[in-house]
Formats: C-alpha cells, sequence, structure tokens
C-alpha cells in the first residue's frame, strides 16, 4: 500500500491507498495500477480503504483527513457467512485500464449498478456489458459515461476480458476460475440478494427490480 497526496481533498495530506498486491495483474500491459477491480456489492468503498473517508461529502467520511473520527460510521464490507452463494458471487476480476500518460490506472472501484453492465439505456439482457466497453483505452477525458454502447464506456469501472475474451475471477469462496465473454452476467454473478451498493443512501441502488417480469435480469436466480 502507498500513500499519494492527491487522494486527499486538500493535495497536501498523503493518504493510503491499496494499488499494489492482490489490485495488479502481473500480465497486464507495462503493469498498470488497479488491474483488478472488486465487486461492489462486497466492497462498497471498493479498493480504497474506507473510500469514502476523504470525500468532499461529509455524509460518506468516517475521519477526517488528519484520522481523526467524525462519528459516521465506516464502510463496512460483507462476510462470506453472509452471502447465499458465495462460490457464484465474483469477488474480483480483471478491469479495464486507461493506458493514458495522465491516467495509467483502472478505477478506483468495480461498478455494481447494474444499469452500466445492461449498456445503459440498451438494457442488454442478463446485464453483460457491451461488447465494445470491453478494452484498454488510451483516453485523455477518461471514461465515457455517455450510455453510448458502441464508445469506450465506463471502461476502467468495468470487467475486462484481456486474455483471449477470458476474465480471471476470484470468487466469495476463495476460489479462482476464469469465465469468458458473454458468460459473465450480472444478475448471476454479481448481483448479491439484500445487498447494495451505497450504504448511506441504500434504496438508490436497490437493481433487485431487475428479476421481475420484463427486466434484464429476469428468469435468472439472484443470488
Amino acid at each position: 500500500m502507498d500513500s499519494y497526496t492527491w487522494l486527499s481533498t486538500s493535495g497536501n495530506t498523503p493518504l493510503p491507498l491499496a494499488d499494489n498486491g492482490i489490485w495488479e495483474s502481473p500480465t497486464v500491459p507495462d503493469n498498470l495500477v488497479r488491474d483488478y477491480g472488486a465487486n461492489q456489492f462486497l466492497f462498497p468503498s471498493g479498493q480504497q480503504w474506507n473510500g469514502w473517508n476523504y470525500s468532499p461529502y461529509p455524509a460518506y467520511r468516517d475521519q477526517n483527513q488528519d484520522g481523526t473520527p467524525t462519528g459516521v460510521a465506516p464502510v463496512p464490507s460483507v462476510s462470506q457467512s453472509n452471502l447465499p452463494g458465495p462460490s457464484g458471487t465474483l469477488m474480483v476480476i480483471n478491469q479495464g485500464v486507461n493506458v493514458d500518460p495522465n491516467f495509467t490506472a483502472g478505477n478506483l472501484i468495480m461498478q455494481g449498478d447494474v444499469y452500466w453492465y445492461a449498456g445503459a439505456s440498451a438494457n442488454i439482457r442478463g446485464a453483460t456489458i457491451p461488447a465494445a466497453w470491453d478494452g484498454d483505452f488510451d483516453s485523455p477525458t477518461g471514461d465515457d459515461y455517455s450510455g453510448n454502447i458502441n464508445g469506450i464506456g465506463p471502461f476502467s469501472s468495468l470487467p475486462r476480458f484481456r486474455f483471449n475474451s477470458f476474465a480471471n475471477i476470484a470468487w466469495a469462496d476463495g476460489h479462482a476460475k476464469a469465465k469468458r465473454k458473454g458468460s459473465v452476467s450480472w444478475c448471476t454473478d454479481f448481483f448479491v440478494q439484500g445487498g447494495i451498493v451505497d450504504i448511506y443512501n441504500p434504496g438508490s441502488y436497490d437493481d433487485s427490480y431487475t428479476f421481475n417480469p420484463g427486466g434484464v435480469c429476469a428468469g435468472y436466480t439472484p443470488g
């Protein structure tokens, strides 16, 4: 774990970031930082320890930059015993990286919201992410959140099937197994029944409605 001043709201205080070790894939071009992303249902804070601590929004900050508590409860991770099916719940997966010299990294979080996996307003069946969003890109402006399924999309916070259309995956029970592009479904591999992405605003990411008739996950069994 390294510390960076750019993580702090002041830009002067070095703060810790888990950007090495398990977050780096040795076969990613130039071994760029944050090559793996964590399922946001399991780690609401993403890869940064207590990732929202240093947000400018007080409701998301459980400590100040000097380490003193604010009284806000830290964002907890989900334990294996609380998962209905740990062996089928994706925990960590390869993600896209921005190879532009100004970025050279993946995102701090792996998106948990079904909206992006289903192609924004495209509502892709099974929420398997648009094919064009699976890539490493040289983008000086970062990710594209316009919803254009033929563009680069929010590539650095979504799965990347980099290895002959496969992605390396660590599952919540501890085993590792790769899956082919097109076979990884948000409905069956990411979603955690009863789980939420944003604990400070629980209703905002309750995507269980997607399993209703006509939804992108209709017919799938929720995790």
